[in-house]
């Protein structure tokens, strides 16, 4: 007797929406798998080991193992762009249902090299014309940039390997097969590129929107790169604008070109490094600092650990804590002052002394501890132990002048400003950044007179009553 298969569940039954998904997968890794994705560990960190170009690596966001740790170094190491993402966008992207919580997207064409672009020109018997892309991270503009200078005559386009946008699928796609046409190197640094340029005889073009000269004005005879997009990096802006301001800078987490970047604005900037649990990682960026010319170099200890207990991970990399002797050894290795950011106790601020820091912050790191100490609460206490020894930074939400004004009448040395300025500068850039530090500064210097107070080392600190626990003037 012949059975009745019956594929509708029955009453009160859940459709099997993994099968489902499954199914589905294998529909897509048949019908329209992509031919620049990469996916699962194995594949992945094989691919890195025998240095094939990726471009992105998307990443499930909250995975905190070794395994996938390394898997992000290996690929920031190698310039590719890491990009937490949503396990279910992973899902989605996926056309194999076995990602691991890791997908690759690698180069859709060979890179050149500067040398290449350089012998197309002298074959051709032509001044070199090279396009320079800053940091372009839409495929489709670089696409177009690169269809772009082909039909100009250019003799090839130079992107930088961090934080910018590869040779994709789609990149290949929005440059309507000008890229089989044109080369493209891709740089480890930027700045560097440019030297190599210059070194050979050719002229460098800026572009930007505030410019004098429009670029069908500009003399572009001989040999010419010119440089263009940078689609917005606010930590450049940002020192941008404190040089602007006449203000110190303090520049955080980033790629070690970016600092770079930043160096290259003429602020004056201090270089804070994450813990993290690759040291060489930690002794690089160091020295990387150092060479770019930073007022000083320190270390941001409150993202050794998370909220769970286990090691920090901060964009995909994991962090892990400093003894006494690695602090040392780190004042020992650079020549610059090195500070520690993160102090919030007495007892620490003692540390910092005993390792022959040269400076600290106190710094509750926007709340990454909620049942912390405020800052300010704590600072005359540390005030007490430094004894006038080193410089206190205080980095604890200060959003005016009247802020900065308590925290040097309590006996801070100088006052950091972050947050107010992130609006401003998405909005007017380093111009804005700018604007909100001179804003900031001038309601200090209204208190200050307000208070007879001749400088900031001369506030009276009796000119603060406490109400409710919290200082005011």
């Amino acid at each position: 007797m012949d059975e009745k298969r019956n594929d509708k569940p029955g009453r009160g039954a859940k459709p099997n929406r993994r099968e489902d998904r499954k199914r589905d997968f294998s529909r897509r890794e048949r019908e329209d798998a992509p031919e620049n994705m990469l996916e699962g560990r194995n594949a992945v960190t094989e691919a890195l080991s025998a240095g094939r170009t990726i471009d992105k690596l998307f990443v499930a966001d909250g995975d905190t193992d070794r395994a996938l740790a390394r898997i992000c170094a290996m690929a920031k190491e190698a310039g590719a762009v890491v990009v937490p993402t949503d396990r279910r966008k992973l899902d989605f992207m996926s056309a194999t249902g076995a990602h691991q919580g890791v997908i690759a997207m690698v180069a859709a064409h060979d890179y050149a090299s500067i040398d290449d672009i350089l012998k197309k020109a002298a074959d051709a018997g032509e001044a070199p014309l090279i396009v320079i892309c800053d940091e372009l991270s839409d495929p489709h503009n670089l696409g177009a940039i690169i269809r772009t200078a082909e039909c100009a005559g250019a003799h090839g386009v130079i992107i930088p390997k961090r934080r910018s946008v590869g040779l994709t699928a789609v990149v290949g796609k929005a440059s309507a097969g000008a890229l089989e046409y044109l080369p493209v190197a891709r740089v480890s640094n930027i700045t560097a590129a440019i030297d190599t340029l210059k070194k050979a005889g050719v002229w460098i073009y800026g572009t930007a929107a505030e410019g004098s000269t429009t670029l069908y004005k500009a003399d572009l005879k001989g040999a010419a790169a010119i440089v263009i997009g940078n689609e917005g990096d606010g930590m450049v802006q940002m020192a941008e604008g404190a040089k602007l301001a006449n203000a110190v800078n303090w520049a955080g987490m980033g790629e070690i070109e970016q600092f770079d970047r930043i160096a290259a604005t003429g602020a004056r900037s201090i270089k804070i490094i994450k813990p993290y649990d690759d040291e060489n990682m930690v002794l690089e960026r160091m020295d990387r600092a150092e060479a770019a010319g930073a007022l000083a170099v320190g270390m941001d200890l409150d993202h050794s650990f998370g909220g769970n207990g286990k090691p920090d991970v901060v964009l995909g990399l994991e962090m892990r804590p400093r003894t006494m002797k690695e602090l040392k050894s780190y004042v020992k290795r650079t020549k610059l002052p090195f500070v520690i950011k993160g102090v919030l106790s007495a007892t620490d601020a003692q540390k910092c002394l005993d390792a022959g820091v040269q400076g600290i912050v106190v710094s509750h790191h926007h709340g990454i501890l909620p049942t912390a100490v405020p800052p300010l609460m704590v600072l005359p206490e540390i005030v007490r132990v430094i004894g006038g020894r080193i410089p206190i930074f205080v980095d604890c939400g200060v959003m005016n002048g009247t802020d900065a004004f308590k925290c040097l009448a309590m006996g801070a040395t100088a006052v950091s400003v972050g947050r107010p300025v992130m609006q401003p500068i998405i909005e007017r850039g380093a111009q804005g950044a700018a604007d909100v530090i001179s804003a900031v500064t001038a309601e200090l210097a209204g208190a200050m007179a307000r208070t007879c107070s001749p400088d900031i080392t001369h506030i009276d600190p009796t000119v603060l009553w406490r109400r409710n626990g919290v200082h005011a003037i």
